[in-house]
């Protein structure tokens, strides 16, 4: 079996995760102005290593998700909702700021990409995640269930294609 990389955005953030798992294997791409040299280094890895992407849940982890999933395919993806993992001004949201509770559940429920669905985007406005007066909060619920980050209407599709979600999963989902 293949050991695991997990990739972050700064020192604080491999910092946190070191002082629970002493023994990871960690890269910083160095925040969102990520390059090319980080992008191969960690290509170079996902031949020997899965990549596991545990990035901040706002804008720039955002980007560089995006960015480093568009020159490797099989990564892992872990996610923590925002609010649990902000500072004390609450002002900032990022992995460093997690408790080691949400960061080893975090890791634990991490998913890889499957790259299919049976969902359109009219079974998404029908169910009100699309086009709806509460769909943002809807969505977010949503999301937060499979724990797979938030996105907003455009990204829901594409976001539940990757990670394989079904229209039956979010029935169950719904009846719970």
């Amino acid at each position: 079996m293949k050991g695991e990389v997990i990739v972050v955005e700064g020192n604080h953030d491999k910092a946190k995760i070191l002082e629970i798992y002493p023994n990871a294997k960690i890269i910083i791409t160095g925040g969102s102005a990520i390059n090319l040299e980080t992008i191969e280094e960690i290509k170079r890895l996902s031949k020997t290593y899965t990549i596991n992407l545990f990035l901040d849940p706002d804008h720039a982890g955002n980007r560089i998700r995006r960015i480093i999933s568009t020159y490797i395919k099989n990564v892992k993806h872990s996610y923590i909702k925002a609010e649990e993992c902000m500072d004390k001004s609450l002002k900032k949201c990022g992995v460093e700021h997690a408790s080691k509770e949400t960061i080893i559940h975090a890791l634990k429920l991490s998913k890889e990409p499957i790259d299919y669905t049976d969902i359109t985007m009219e079974f998404l406005m029908d169910h009100g995640y699309i086009n709806a007066l509460n769909s943002k909060e809807k969505r977010t619920d949503l999301l937060n269930h499979f724990n797979i980050g938030y996105v907003n209407a455009k990204g829901l599709l594409p976001k539940l294609r990757l990670f394989g979600i079904t229209k039956e999963e979010v029935y169950l989902y719904e009846q719970a």
